[in-house]
């Protein structure tokens, strides 16, 4: 590696090692101020709750990340120009590509550590951000996620539970058993589907088997039937595991399940799809940032990077929103859906970065 590269290279590494450490501390400092109020109401110890934030530290440095690359190489090569140092370099006949090589290998590298992270780190850290949130709540751990299924244990039944449609309060695949005194079945209950409409759980293709001495003495089936149970939507959400609480290869075993009972793993697919996408946006923005900086270096300083940085990534996220919704609801295939931002983001960059002069 020669000197200009060691010197780009160290440049834009303690640039971006500052802007992402600022915006975790930013990060952190709002979400205290938003939930410190909960935490000493409901007396939660110090310990669990400086674990609370510790355990989000990995999430927030995964989502800033690429805000960090496109500041580091704006600043960086803005301050290489400003200083004249470019200038030197071509009169010495260095190509202007030479500074920019450092900072695009050290992008692909927080790159990969960013997918590593996401794939490693997240899910375990974010199950535990959303158990200290539950017990927080008092909320009691009778909900299970096991084997790709959800149990949940009532009173005196036990839910299996194939798929939760949180934003549509829907649970498919529903199996209710009833247990006596000696925990002996005494009934159940299977229905395709239940829905939670105007404060009721309506079931629909459902059979009520009862049993005496472990025997079945008697069934029915309706079509379509409202059943009187206690829980509501919110106490199966306890148990939902979020794709962001799971790995790839956990998230495709999960899909393949879904699609082998016969359901729709629309959502999942794309949020599958998106998790290796996002973390290629840290190769992406800098592309979008070493143009603006070699353009307007001499003019603009740290604040003016810091404006442009904002308003890539602001354009960058909505884009991306927009994209994932529509991936969400069939309009978009699911790799076009996850994918579209950061291709069109990228054909961006190296547009202007080819028609740098």
């Amino acid at each position: 590696m020669s000197i200009l590269s060691r010197y780009v290279g160290r440049e834009f590494l303690k640039l971006f090692f500052l802007s992402l450490s600022a915006f975790i501390v930013i990060y952190l400092v709002v979400d205290i101020l938003d939930n410190i109020n909960n935490f000493i109401i409901r007396r939660v110890p110090v310990s669990t709750t400086a674990n609370f934030f510790l355990f989000k530290v990995p999430f927030i440095a995964v989502q800033v990340a690429p805000v960090a690359t496109l500041l580091s190489s704006l600043v960086t090569l803005g301050t290489l120009s400003r200083n004249g140092e470019l200038v030197a370099m071509m009169a010495g006949g260095i190509s202007l590509y030479k500074p920019i090589t450092p900072i695009i290998g050290i992008s692909i590298l927080i790159s990969i550590v960013s997918f590593a992270a996401t794939e490693s780190i997240l899910p375990y850290t974010n199950q535990r951000v959303k158990y200290i949130k539950n017990t927080m709540k008092k909320r009691s751990l009778v909900a299970y996620f096991k084997q790709n299924r959800i149990w949940y244990r009532s009173k005196d039944a036990i839910y299996n539970i194939d798929l939760l449609a949180p934003e549509r309060n829907i649970l498919k695949g529903i199996t209710i058993y009833y247990l006596g005194k000696d925990f002996n079945l005494t009934s159940r209950i299977d229905a395709e589907t239940a829905e939670w409409v105007e404060g009721k759980w309506s079931f629909h293709e459902v059979s009520l088997r009862k049993f005496d001495d472990g025997e079945e003495v008697t069934m029915k089936r309706w079509h379509k039937k409202i059943i009187p149970i206690p829980e509501v939507p919110d106490d199966f959400k306890i148990v939902e595991k979020r794709t962001d609480e799971m790995s790839c290869a956990d998230l495709r075993s999960y899909i393949k399940k879904i699609r082998s009972e016969g359901y729709d793993a629309t959502k999942y697919l794309v949020d599958m799809h998106a998790k290796f996408a996002f973390p290629f946006v840290s190769l992406i923005m800098p592309l979008l940032g070493i143009p603006f900086a070699l353009k307007t270096g001499r003019a603009k300083g740290i604040v003016g990077g810091v404006g442009i940085s904002v308003v890539i990534s602001i354009g960058y996220w909505i884009m991306l929103s927009f994209s994932l919704s529509l991936g969400h609801s069939g309009v978009l295939p699911p790799v076009v859906s996850a994918w579209i931002s950061n291709f069109t983001f990228l054909m961006l960059g190296i547009f202007m970065l080819m028609n740098i002069r």
